[in-house]
């Protein structure tokens, strides 16, 4: 478990004692980070003097930061802007960490909610009642969550770690990953209909869209990941579906444009704003939307087909294997 309060007040000699043990040993234990995270609200609301011990805590950790080291003291710091006293550490996160660092979110289907060892750490999000989709989400902004290690009644086991089952692939990037990552995560969930999906602020997204609607009507299980500070978002498939997924989100948005000039849902004005990455007006995203998913679905199943046949052809005979 890891959603606790503080084990007993801290204070600001044993915030001493624990930053002398950072410097002299490079690290402390999770038990020790969780004493401090879990604090964060006392230490706010408290002395100066002990505001000033955890400021000195956070300089340290800091530089351990800005040094490339890792360890426990990571988790000691909330991305929130709520505690100005985690400032230094809170801004080398920021620069200097990765996806894994700055990990704050993760939306996972119900299907795949059921193989999840830490379902604590989740919130079943209920949606449209009419679409009937539910997923359940994890939002924490405790720095270094994807690999903190959390202890169950079975074992002990970190996000980074049951991730690594499912194939990942980057998706979003930029200003408004979460918006985007949350709007893609809903469509293949079943919680959000195409067609009120009709503003996109980038139009390079709308192959995102279609992978999503593709997925729904395939009922294809993931999770979506996202890090506001890292500006990043990845999806997790499992390896069965990846094959698929990959080819659809390497389909050139050249081609999905040209089967939907030929099929006459845009004309060639739209065609080239599209491909110029300019804003459409008056743009039907939904029959584009459905166009492509029809278009994918045929090329991928005789994609699947293809490579199927030819696993078969070439498949050693048994006494050789």
């Amino acid at each position: 478990m890891i959603y606790k309060s503080g084990s007993g007040a801290i204070n600001a000699d044993r915030i001493k004692q624990l930053m002398r043990k950072l410097k002299k040993e490079n690290d402390i234990t999770t038990e020790e980070a969780d004493e401090i995270y879990f604090s964060k609200q006392e230490i706010k609301s408290s002395s100066a003097k002990l505001i000033n011990a955890a400021k000195d805590w956070y300089e340290v950790v800091a530089e351990k930061i800005e040094d490339g080291q890792r360890g426990n003291f990571v988790f000691t710091i909330d991305l929130s802007t709520s505690f100005e006293f985690m400032y230094p550490a809170q801004r080398a996160i920021k620069k200097h960490g990765d996806f894994q660092d700055l990990c704050d979110t993760i939306m996972i289907n119900e299907k795949l909610y059921s193989l999840v060892p830490f379902k604590n750490l989740f919130t079943k999000v209920e949606m449209n009642p009419r679409l009937q989709g539910a997923y359940f989400e994890m939002e924490n902004t405790r720095a270094g969550m994807y690999y903190y290690p959390i202890k169950t009644e079975t074992g002990t086991y970190t996000i980074s770690q049951f991730l690594k089952d499912f194939c990942s692939l980057p998706t979003f990037s930029g200003m408004h990953v979460g918006s985007s990552s949350l709007m893609f995560f809903e469509i293949t969930a079943g919680g959000r209909d195409v067609l009120t999906t009709s503003i996109l602020r980038n139009v390079r997204e709308i192959k995102y869209y279609v992978l999503a609607e593709f997925m729904r009507l395939k009922d294809v299980p993931c999770i979506v990941a996202s890090a506001f500070y890292d500006r990043s978002s990845f999806l997790f498939v499992e390896k069965e579906d990846s094959f698929v997924v990959k080819k659809i989100l390497e389909t050139p948005l050249e081609r999905l444009v040209d089967n939907a000039l030929d099929k006459r849902i845009i004309d060639k004005q739209t065609a080239k704003a599209l491909l110029a990455g300019d804003p459409v007006l008056r743009f039907s995203l939904d029959k584009f939307i459905k166009t492509s998913v029809e278009y994918l679905d045929e090329t991928s199943e005789t994609k699947i087909r293809i490579a199927q046949d030819m696993a078969e052809e070439f498949e050693l005979p048994e006494e050789i294997r």
